[in-house]
C-alpha cells in the first residue's frame, strides 16, 4: 500500500505518514485505523516486520504489582515470533489505568505484543526488560494522555519520583496520575485536566498506594 492510500485510510496527510515511517510517534487513532486493514503495527511502531504475538487461552500473564509472571490456572503459552536483534516484546494486557476517577482489573489477560527498540526505551529511563503496555481510560491526564491511549510501564521504577506520571494502585483502583511527595509526609495525586483537583492520600492511608511503574512513554490520539 503507498504512502498516500495508507495516509487516507488513517485520515491523515501524506507527511504525517512520512513522519511515522521516519521514527515520529503515531498516535492511538492511527494504529487503530491502520490495525483494522491488517498493517503489521509492529513494523509501524519498529521499522522491523515482527509478527504479533497470539496469545492462546490460559497463556501466562504477567503479574503487574510484582514484576513476575504468574500462571493462570489453565495451561497454555504465548507464541512467539522471532524478534530482531536490539529489539524486546512488550506484552500487552487489558488492564486499563483509569486518567479519571479509577478503574479496577480483576480478570487480566494479555491481548498480545508489540517489539520495542531496547535503545529506545533506554533512553527513556526504563528498563526494556521490567516494560509491559497497558491503556489509560478517562480524561483526567487529557490533554498530554487522551482517553485510550497506550501506556509503556515500567514496573521496576516504584518509588515515587515527583512530578513524574505514574500509574499506582489506590485501595484497588488503577490509577495514571503525576505523583509527588508532600512535606507533610502525605502523597499528592495530580491530573492534568484542571477539571480533576488534586486529591491527597493522608499518612495513614500510605498503606492503600501501591506504585506500579512509571510511564515511559504513550501513543496518544491528536
Amino acid at each position: 500500500m503507498t504512502q498516500t492510500a495508507l495516509a487516507k485510510v488513517a485520515g491523515i496527510s501524506k507527511g504525517s505518514q512520512i513522519l511515522y515511517e521516519k521514527g515520529n510517534a503515531p498516535t492511538a487513532d492511527y494504529l487503530a485505523a491502520v490495525g483494522e486493514i491488517g498493517i503489521d503495527l509492529v513494523y509501524i511502531l519498529t521499522g522491523s516486520r515482527v509478527q504479533n504475538i497470539k496469545p492462546k487461552p490460559g497463556t501466562k500473564v504477567r503479574d503487574l504489582e510484582g514484576n513476575i509472571l504468574a500462571e493462570s490456572p489453565a495451561t497454555g503459552a504465548v507464541e512467539h515470533a522471532p524478534t530482531p536483534a536490539g529489539y524486546i516484546t512488550l506484552p500487552q494486557f487489558n488492564v486499563q489505568a483509569s486518567a479519571g476517577h479509577g478503574a479496577y482489573a480483576d480478570k487480566e489477560f494479555q491481548l498480545g505484543a508489540l517489539a520495542f527498540d531496547r535503545k529506545f526505551l533506554k533512553d527513556r529511563g526504563a528498563k526494556p526488560e521490567s516494560c509491559s503496555i497497558i491503556s489509560a481510560s478517562g480524561d483526567s491526564m487529557h490533554p498530554m494522555i487522551p482517553d485510550g491511549s497506550l501506556l509503556v510501564v515500567d514496573h521496576s521504577q516504584t518509588e515515587i519520583r515527583n512530578g513524574h506520571i505514574m500509574v499506582i494502585n489506590v485501595s484497588g483502583d488503577l490509577l495514571v496520575k503525576r505523583v509527588r511527595h508532600r512535606l507533610d509526609g502525605t502523597v499528592e495525586l495530580t491530573s492534568d485536566n484542571p477539571l480533576y483537583p488534586p486529591e491527597v492520600i493522608g499518612t495513614s492511608s500510605l498503606d492503600q498506594l501501591r506504585v506500579i511503574g512509571r510511564v515511559v512513554y504513550f501513543c496518544r490520539t491528536p
